[in-house]
């Protein structure tokens, strides 16, 4: 990998990069059935089995298989959360088969030959718990099965396609039971079924709707074949169509008290990953659902800056209809075919307990404009939510059970006529909320509503209610929208206004020089972690600059364990990533930094980072040592020190260019070499890509793990070198 062998081949073309250098058959059909879902099994608590003390009575006392499907879990393999290492692999499904779920993410199996594989679990009494999602009806379609010894159970649908049934054998004896009602298809059931050596019970939605078919008393015992999830355990037939989530085995009888728990952490709303709705403090806590309509997030599509994956579409506008907002870009609706949908955005606040947050202003309130609403595109009018504006001074907040159902509250408010005014709804319980207006509690109103009975496959819509029932667009304009899973507090509620009470700004605050001096947020232009919830659609940009990247050649469970949480690997032929748009940064100064554990690919250089115009920093090899470059064919070229880069290690590399003509190497936090002559120009509108060379994407791939790529618009002083090297060390 000699700079020699590069430099003819770029040609006059200016280029940067950062590279390396290197020298029972009838029952079965019976018991057939097909859903999707998270899923427990528990039996009688032993103590040689449970990871706490016996008398640690929670959720996790008796827990042996937790698989929840969600990123970070789906590196490598099906990750068991429940610490026994009862591990699951993918058969006829890639880590990607991943779909939204009720909790994070969940797993799609095809109804043809997509199972999970899990290994034997020894239990005498059991629970099972899983969400379910059908895609069709299907009968005998298995959810979870080991169905292959005298002591053998089985989680499957009946032959309705719809109702769940539990099957146990002792000893050769079988057992079975039903649920009395249907899960339905592209609805979202939880099912917990329980036996405990001599009762069955079996739970949908936290409800006891046990029918029993077949009686039965005796201990499962020990088995010794692998559970499967999604098909039948001895020959993978009776596939199950649809998504499961969050499945739980227990070696115990659960209560039903804690069935009602499992229910109620899955029952409100969908989040993009498990940790994320309840993790964080303060006003990021919770949040769900966070559009705000900033330039950066509305290159694509209008972005979800909650984490959570809830992006929104364009219906009538383009990402240009932004105007000056309250806080940075607001979005201008025109009251004729302007709105934003967010696909099954209705399970964000499809539970008792949520918080709609968002600044509006109005041009006309002209035949009650729409701020946000709930529509259902299944069943028209069926399941419904809204607030609309129906004067100066009054506001509607309605739902809808069915179409001859329609509750709503009228509220009497302030003149909202000019200006911008902030609107918080609280929904604190099946038949109460609040709403607040510029962060006072509106107490005047008539009326009252109903619970929530919207379905997850509902349209969440912003400033419009996309059916033919009288309601308009809104003309005017929307900013900082937020939805949170939880009740928001009026000192909360109080903190939200204040953000915004102020004079409007025209960006929202970012990282960058125009907002910071010091500290490494400080310049940050690119950044990607490579971490499981940056990972579910695309790589994200954690630097707040929107520069999204997109994989070519891999998919995003291609990660691996990383220096700082997970890495991407890329495997040195057509592995890369593209970087949407270009890094405007300037000719210098500029800092490139990334963890690398690099393979030796054969290759005479792999690129690290890479823009066609600019620079690489790669990784080089000349004359058998392996060395880091940082290259730029206007004349800028500086090696580290030979011998440098060592294979199958981790290492922490910085390339940083100066604004005098100068450029620096560090390694691992310690100066390699520089500063030293480098002329540097600046970044082209060519993608950067990581992991390949823009030039010939297809040449040059780098071989090995990547992880934590820092781009700054800034140089790095050597404290701030060692501070990043110390976040990995």
């Amino acid at each position: 990998m000699e700079n020699e062998s590069l430099k003819p081949k770029m040609g006059g073309t200016k280029i940067f990069a950062l590279r390396v250098a290197r020298p029972v058959a009838s029952l079965a059909m019976l018991l057939g059935v097909i859903l999707i879902f998270d899923f427990c099994i528990f039996n009688s608590v032993q103590a040689a089995t449970i990871a706490k003390p016996s008398n640690f009575l929670t959720m996790n006392t008796g827990l042996v298989g937790y698989w929840t499907f969600d990123g970070p879990k789906m590196t490598q393999n099906v990750a068991d959360s429940s610490g026994q290492g009862n591990h699951g692999a993918l058969k006829g499904q890639a880590a990607t088969t991943t779909v939204a779920g009720k909790i994070g993410q969940a797993l799609s199996f095809d109804g043809v030959d997509d199972f999970v594989s899990t290994t034997d679990i020894d239990l005498s009494a059991i629970s099972m718990s899983a969400w379910i999602k059908l895609s069709a009806s299907v009968a005998q379609s298995r959810i979870v099965s080991n169905w292959t010894s005298p002591y053998s159970y089985l989680l499957s649908f009946n032959d309705t396609g719809t109702q769940v049934q539990l099957a146990t054998r002792s000893g050769g004896s079988t057992g079975l039971i039903h649920t009395s009602g249907n899960c339905v298809v592209g609805v979202w059931c939880h099912i917990v079924a329980v036996y405990d050596n001599s009762t069955f019970k079996i739970y949908r939605n936290a409800v006891d709707e046990t029918v029993v078919d077949i009686s039965l008393t005796g201990v499962l015992d020990n088995t010794n074949d692998d559970v499967v999830i999604g098909a039948d355990s001895v020959n993978h037939s009776f596939p199950f169509p649809g998504s499961l989530d969050d499945v739980r085995i227990y070696n115990r009888a659960l209560s039903s008290t804690e069935i009602r728990q499992l229910y109620n952490q899955g029952a409100g709303t969908k989040v993009a990953s498990s940790p994320l709705a309840t993790s964080g403090t303060g006003l990021n806590r919770g949040l769900v659902g966070y559009w705000t309509f900033d330039g950066p997030k509305m290159t694509q599509n209008v972005a979800d800056s909650s984490g959570q994956g809830n992006h929104g579409a364009l219906k009538g506008q383009a990402a240009t209809t932004t105007v000056a907002g309250k806080i940075g870009q607001a979005l201008s609706f025109d009251g004729v075919d302007d709105y934003v949908s967010v696909t099954n955005g209705s399970s964000l606040i499809n539970s008792d307990s949520h918080t709609v947050s968002m600044w509006f202003k109005v041009n006309s309130v002209d035949s009650a404009p729409v701020l946000w609403s709930v529509v259902s595109l299944v069943a028209a009018e069926a399941h419904e939510a809204f607030v609309e504006i129906i004067s100066d001074t009054g506001l509607t907040w309605g739902y809808r059970a069915e179409a001859d159902l329609l509750t709503y509250r009228t509220y009497t408010i302030p003149n909202i006529s000019s200006g911008w005014h902030q609107l918080v709804t609280v929904k604190t319980g099946a038949t109460t909320g609040d709403l607040y207006l510029d962060g006072v509690l509106q107490s005047s109103y008539s009326g009252n509503f109903i619970a929530n009975v919207l379905n997850n496959t509902d349209v969440l819509v912003f400033a419009e209610y996309i059916t033919t029932l009288g309601f308009v667009p809104l003309k005017g304009s929307l900013d900082d929208v937020r939805i949170y899973n939880r009740v928001l507090s009026t000192s909360e509620i109080s903190q939200l206004y204040n953000q915004g009470a102020g004079t409007k700004t025209a960006s929202s605050p970012k990282v960058g020089p125009t907002t910071c001096s010091t500290g490494l947020s400080c310049g940050l232009v690119g950044y990607w972690t490579f971490d499981g919830p940056k990972m579910t659609q695309n790589v994200a940009d954690s630097s707040g600059q929107g520069n999204t990247g997109y994989l070519f050649g891999q998919i995003s469970t291609t990660s691996a364990q990383g220096k700082i949480g997970q890495a991407l690997y890329f495997d040195g032929t057509d592995d890369r990533i593209s970087v949407s748009g270009s890094l405007t940064i300037g000719a210098w100064p500029y800092t490139y930094c990334a963890w690398v554990k690099p393979q030796d690919s054969g290759h005479v250089f792999d690129n690290i980072i890479s823009n066609l115009g600019l620079s690489f920093i790669l990784i080089d090899v000349d004359a058998g040592d392996s060395y880091y470059n940082l290259y730029n064919n206007a004349s800028g070229n500086l090696n580290s020190a030979a011998g440098s880069v060592v294979f199958d290690k981790w290492q922490h590399v910085c390339g940083i260019a100066y604004a005098n003509d100068t450029a620096s190497f560090y390694i691992d936090g310690t100066l390699s070499v520089g500063p030293s002559a480098f002329q540097s120009n600046q970044f082209t509108d060519y993608p950067v890509y990581i992991g390949a060379g823009t030039s010939d994407p297809t040449s040059g791939n780098f071989k090995g793990n990547i992880d934590d790529v820092r781009i700054y618009n800034k140089a790095l002083s050597a404290t701030e070198v060692l501070q990043l090297y110390n976040l990995g060390r």
